[in-house]
């Protein structure tokens, strides 16, 4: 009998002290992950900032000359320029032009010389 509750205390013992154990383990590991996170979530938003294109709204009279007679061309004919805005992508400037046709509306990408950029 004696024996039996030796045994039977010796794994309570365990047992409290295992659960315990994992108990911490599951604590330090969750902070970890916790952790973890919360750098991702940093490089992350750090990575956004150094891509992100300052992009600046600019009239339509201030556009270059190029743009101007590239948007008169027989091309956009029906089209009307809403609004512009101007960006730097690679060291290049990029002008962006928002285009009005009764309710259709498209948007453009010129570069200083007028010419028109894929996006």
């Amino acid at each position: 009998m004696k024996l039996n509750n030796l045994l039977l205390t010796g794994l309570l013992v365990a047992g409290i002290t295992g659960s315990t154990f994992a108990g911490s383990n599951l604590e330090d590991s969750t902070a970890t992950a916790k952790t973890y996170e919360k750098a991702s979530v940093e490089a992350v938003e750090v990575v956004n900032v150094e891509n992100e294109q300052e992009k600046k709204e600019v009239k339509l009279t201030a556009l270059p000359v190029a743009i101007t007679e590239a948007l008169n061309n027989d091309k956009y004919a029906g089209w009307e320029a809403e609004k512009a805005f101007e960006s730097k992508e690679g060291g290049v400037v990029v002008y962006e032009v928002l285009l009005k046709s009764g309710t259709e509306e498209t948007t453009l990408y010129f570069n200083e010389e007028g010419e028109e950029l894929e996006k």
